[in-house]
């Protein structure tokens, strides 16, 4: 082969070479672009997954966060009596001198009225209380006797004597507490905490 041959031959591979070239990369480059969408488009909805999981779980730790601020608010409120349960004590108190309007009226002339001493929300409730049987017109006063009430009792209770002679009025005021929707318990007293009473209305620490 002479040098022009030579010459002709190797441009004829370049030329074939660059028409392959030609017919290649095209090809490569639109299979780059699709492969460059696809990614682009996966890397959104990947992202956009990521975002929708983390609202999920923003909007998911808001409503734990306000049910436990309304739990723990629920627990630190200080109680009080509803317009409700003021209106049925009302309507279940009357003293001997009014005694007979109605059957469910209960005849309770003296209500004693208890709460611990180093606790306010206790007294501020007691208060409520006395401040209803007063109202229905009977004797009624909060006492804070020392030594006092234990801290530790929970709850109200309706203090005896002797749970096994039980006083009518404590039974009457039992009646009426239940009428109202109020929770209470029936608990012996020592013989020697507010002795001249024959029953107190104890308004124990609020339970948790």
């Amino acid at each position: 082969m002479t040098p022009d041959d030579a010459i002709i031959e190797t441009l004829r591979r370049w030329s074939q070479f660059l028409l392959w070239a030609s017919v290649i990369l095209p090809v490569l480059g639109a299979f780059a672009v699709g492969a460059r969408y696809y990614v682009e488009r996966h890397e959104k909805q990947v992202s956009a997954h990521i975002t929708a999981a983390a609202i999920e779980r923003a909007t998911q730790d808001a409503a734990t966060a306000r049910r436990d601020l309304t739990e723990l608010e629920q627990k630190t409120a200080p109680r009080s009596l509803s317009p409700e349960q003021v209106k049925t004590l009302l309507g279940n108190l009357e003293t001997a001198e009014g005694a007979g309007k109605t059957p469910n009226h209960m005849v309770i002339k003296q209500i004693l009225v208890t709460a611990a001493n180093g606790n306010q929300e206790a007294q501020s409730f007691a208060m409520q209380f006395v401040n209803v049987f007063k109202h229905a017109g009977c004797e009624s006063d909060l006492s804070l006797p020392i030594p006092g009430l234990r801290p530790d009792v929970i709850g109200i209770h309706i203090g005896v004597r002797d749970s096994k002679n039980i006083p009518e009025g404590a039974l009457a005021l039992s009646r009426i507490l239940s009428n109202a929707g109020i929770p209470f318990t029936v608990s012996q007293m020592t013989q020697d905490f507010l002795p001249e009473a024959p029953f107190v209305l104890v308004v124990g620490a609020k339970p948790y």
